[in-house]
C-alpha cells in the first residue's frame, strides 16, 4: 500500500484500488483552498497511474 498527500487530503493505493480520504473531521470536511489542492494533486497523481482501476472518495468522521 502506498500513501501519499497532504494533511487535508489522505491518498493512499492499493491493488488498482485508489481511496481519497477527506481528512478534517472537526469541520465537516468542508472544502478550502488547501483541500482543493490536495484533492488536484491525488487526482494528478492517479491520473499518471495506469494501474489504478477504481477511485474511492471518503470522509473521515
Amino acid at each position: 500500500m502506498v500513501q501519499a498527500g497532504t494533511e487535508a487530503v489522505v491518498l493512499s493505493k492499493d491493488s488498482g484500488i485508489a481511496v481519497i480520504c477527506l481528512n478534517r473531521p472537526k469541520v465537516h470536511n468542508v472544502v478550502d483552498d488547501a483541500m482543493m489542492a490536495g484533492l488536484e494533486s491525488s487526482l494528478a497523481q492517479i491520473d499518471a497511474d495506469r494501474s489504478i482501476r477504481f477511485v474511492i472518495v471518503t470522509g473521515a468522521v
